[in-house]
């Protein structure tokens, strides 16, 4: 059954690519990659993990990205873009490379206070350790709410800087070192908290930033070359590569070979979600209502307001197949499913499917002499959407991480734009 999974989703996707426009950052387009990605790596796994995918896992990914698709054509079909041309000229930028030589040293005395905030609150002086145990809650920190908002502010300026830079690679076809600082130093201090996701995702929103960059300036027509597919190939491989030996420096030790470690966080979903459908009746969530797909906005609601979110018994537990560990990620698609069942999977998919779209739509037409609002949220969603597989968009976007994020961006660009750039059109 997996690989009619992989045959029904292969046809989905060559189907979402031409209808929209054969363009690689377009929702539908992700969010079915995302599922065909971690199900070839499933299926390379299927005799190891004794992996016999059930109809109704099959039909529930399936349903899940056709209903997505739909949607998310509706949108596009309803929206009017009023797409101005887009072959500009930004010309030369060293007036502001000033504030762009601030902003870095900035980061850089922030992740300096942050190190030393980790070794003085830890009372451990190897960072590697000293993060190992916060991130697995055997130590504390307690942060100011100014500390924390300049943490969240440096995770957005990571994809601040992935967009000043792919428009520098794309527009004007030069690296811009200073850029490429600006957005290693903000993944680098994602990673203080323990995990990994952050930086990759700010790596992801680099490439979908130069591929949206290149849609539009091409009027929306060149789609994506032969050279375009080897290259996003090429970097899913060096992350894929790089995924495990990262560990290392946040102090993790596993026992699990290369290939075990990484098909557990890329393919072992799918048997997970399997596993979900096989043996509950959905909804299963006995806590409290929405708690696994609102999780991280129930929490803060619950602080604020003084209640407490039950989580349900049966939440995220562990699997193993086979002596294999498979982790605890049952894909973005058990959520819904555990708080709603299947026809609150379809209302979380729509509103999702709708937004992401319209979103996405507004960033083709947004102007981009500046740095627009619109497209670096869209990078951020998108990039998280990538990773459909393993991530859940809600958790991620509603919360208040996230609002932190965009108020710092909208500082970040207010200070930077105070005097425009001179833009010239062909």
């Amino acid at each position: 059954m997996v690989y009619l999974l992989i045959v029904g989703l292969t046809i989905l996707l060559i189907i979402n690519f031409v209808l929209h426009d054969r363009c690689f950052c377009a929702p539908a387009v992700i969010f079915n990659a995302s599922f065909l990605f971690s199900s070839i790596w499933a299926a390379a796994c299927a005799s190891i993990w004794d992996l016999n995918l059930h109809f109704n896992t099959v039909a529930t990914i399936i349903g899940a990205v056709v209903f997505f698709s739909i949607c998310t054509l509706l949108e596009r079909n309803s929206y009017i873009n009023n797409v101005q041309n887009d072959e500009i000229i930004i010309e030369n930028q060293t007036i502001y490379r000033y504030k762009d030589i601030l902003l870095v040293v900035f980061e850089v005395v922030v992740l300096y206070l942050y190190i030393k905030s980790v070794k003085d609150q830890t009372g451990i002086k190897t960072l590697s350790k000293a993060i190992y145990l916060l991130y697995r809650g055997k130590k504390t920190m307690n942060l100011p709410f100014y500390f924390r908002f300049l943490l969240s502010s440096m995770k957005m300026f990571g994809f601040w800087f992935s967009f000043q830079f792919a428009k520098q690679l794309v527009i004007n076809r030069k690296i811009d070192i200073i850029f490429g600082l600006g957005a290693f130093f903000s993944a680098i201090s994602t990673t203080f908290s323990g995990s990994r996701g952050d930086a990759i995702l700010v790596l992801i929103s680099l490439v979908i930033f130069i591929i949206l960059l290149r849609y539009r300036l091409h009027n929306f027509g060149e789609g994506a070359k032969i050279k375009t597919i080897v290259r996003i190939i090429v970097l899913g491989c060096a992350i894929l590569y790089l995924f495990p030996r990262m560990e290392l420096l946040l102090g993790r030790k596993s026992h699990l070979s290369s290939f075990e470690y990484v098909s557990a966080y890329v393919g072992a979903e799918i048997k997970n979600l399997d596993t979900f459908i096989q043996k509950y009746e959905v909804p299963t969530n006995d806590g409290t209502w929405g708690s696994t797909t609102f999780y991280a906005i129930e929490s803060t609601l619950g602080r604020l307001m003084g209640f407490d979110v039950i989580e349900s018994h049966h939440l995220r537990q562990f699997q193993t197949s086979n002596g294999y560990f498979l982790g605890n990620v049952y894909t973005m698609l058990h959520a819904p499913l555990f708080d709603f069942g299947y026809g609150g999977l379809l209302v979380v998919l729509g509103v999702l499917a709708f937004g992401m779209q319209r979103l996405f739509q507004k960033s083709c037409s947004a102007d981009i002499t500046e740095a627009p609002l619109c497209i670096l949220v869209y990078g951020y969603c998108a990039s998280i959407l990538c990773l459909s597989f393993f991530a859940w968009w809600f958790g991620k976007v509603l919360s208040t991480g996230f609002v932190y994020m965009i108020m710092s961006v909208w500082l970040l660009n207010l200070f930077y734009y105070r005097y425009r750039f001179v833009v010239g059109r062909n």
